[in-house]
């Protein structure tokens, strides 16, 4: 096969005047060719683009992939029949498998340092918040050479002590049905470390994700990492002026005069009664978005400061005030939103009240998740661990009993 055969087989590449070529964000994506790698190794240049796509020819890439020893490149290889001497050829195979069921999200030969600043190349990690989760070593056939045991042990014993279970020590001959139980616990390992609140999970797990897609997509992440710590700066994560415009709160209208005058600190209004007495009786009290010149802020706040439910925001509990720019807590947002009142103010409230109690049921799915992901995991380790510590050993035993009586056989055979 060819690889202008595999490009075509699964819809990767675009014929131009009779070539075939590929974009280079499909390069990494879809046939996950390791990007610095790639950048490091291949003397391409980006001489085509198209509608603003920088693109390669398939000849340009065949070279290169032709060339290039690397697990993610492993199945391509041989279905494109390329006849290549891997320098490690176990090591090639096994990870181009595990790969391959696991996904190729992980980094080849990754650069460790221990915290005694020795340095390992590990063979392949996956990575969870940028630091090694899950390593995997293979050990060719020449790491059981004699000088190359002790050596091994001691690496191997420091690599077990810091990362635990998620350290994968595989041999190189390995059974497929031991690399089948590796591959699934890794998986499960990854479903474990994937199960977390975002919002990419979200709109995977509920169906009516859609409705407040535009909403969560702006201010979701916001509200899933606000801490709301009262003396913790990152609870004031949304910016006024952004949220008036979500709003649809015009600039300078009487509505957005009133908003603002909520943030201004250490003023006192001093009301009589016949005021508070009038102002209670009128309609003041009710929003008005209507255009206003002809009032400043402090007339504003008159009008608005006898009203039970609009209370002045405090600073550094409600808002700061950072780089001249206002920001608020999530409290704030959703007081401003019901004040608004407006169709768009009770719509971004409603969402934001949806989006949070999404985060609380995803919350308690996940937990039941994890717990029965947690089980699987242990019920595999313990399969693993009965195999190496009994079952394993015994096979072994077994399959040296059978030579030596077939070499017993022989001599036999040989004195008659």
């Amino acid at each position: 096969m060819s690889l202008y055969r595999y490009l075509t087989s699964n819809n990767i590449g675009n014929l131009v005047k009779g070539d075939l070529w590929i974009k280079e964000k499909h390069l990494f994506k879809k046939l996950f060719i390791p990007k610095d790698n790639f950048y490091k190794k291949c003397k391409i240049k980006k001489n085509k683009k198209r509608q603003g796509n920088v693109m390669y020819s398939v000849k340009q890439i065949e070279d290169y992939i032709k060339n290039t020893q690397h697990p993610h490149l492993y199945n391509m290889h041989n279905y494109c029949n390329y006849q290549i001497k891997y320098k490690n050829k176990y090591e090639m195979e096994l990870l181009g498998k595990i790969t391959k069921e696991v996904g190729y999200d992980g980094i080849y030969q990754y650069v460790y340092f221990t915290p005694d600043n020795k340095q390992y190349r590990l063979d392949y990690v996956y990575l969870l918040d940028e630091k090694p989760f899950i390593i995997i070593e293979i050990d060719e056939s020449h790491h059981y050479r004699i000088n190359n045991i002790a050596g091994d042990n001691i690496r191997n014993s420091e690599l077990q002590y810091t990362f635990t279970n998620n350290f994968y020590n595989i041999p190189y001959d390995i059974s497929d049905q031991e690399l089948n139980s590796i591959i699934d616990e890794i998986k499960l390992l990854k479903e474990y470390a994937d199960d977390e609140i975002n919002i990419s999970n979200m709109e995977k797990e509920f169906t009516e994700f859609t409705e407040i897609k535009a909403f969560a997509k702006k201010y979701g992440n916001k509200i899933i990492t606000n801490k709301n710590d009262e003396e913790d700066g990152t609870k004031f994560i949304f910016e006024l002026e952004s949220i008036k415009d979500d709003l649809q709160i015009t600039t300078n209208s009487e509505l957005c005069k009133r908003i603002d005058s909520y943030f201004i600190s250490n003023i006192k209004v001093k009301l009589s009664n016949e005021e508070s007495n009038s102002d209670s009786d009128s309609d003041s009290d009710e929003w008005d978005d209507s255009d206003s010149d002809s009032e400043d802020i402090t007339q504003v706040i008159k009008k608005t400061s006898n009203n039970n439910d609009i209370k002045l925001f405090e600073n550094n509990k409600d808002f700061i005030v950072k780089n001249d720019k206002i920001y608020i807590t999530r409290e704030t947002f959703i007081n401003i939103a019901i004040k608004s009142d407006s169709i768009v103010g009770i719509q971004i409230f409603h969402q934001i009240m949806k989006f949070e109690d999404m985060i609380k049921k995803f919350i308690e799915i996940s937990k039941k998740r994890r717990i029965t992901i947690t089980h699987l995991i242990n019920e595999n380790r313990l399969k693993r661990a009965y195999e190496n510590r009994i079952s394993l050993p015994l096979t072994r035993e077994n399959r040296h009993l059978k030579n030596k009586i077939k070499r017993l056989q022989k001599i036999s055979d040989l004195k008659t």
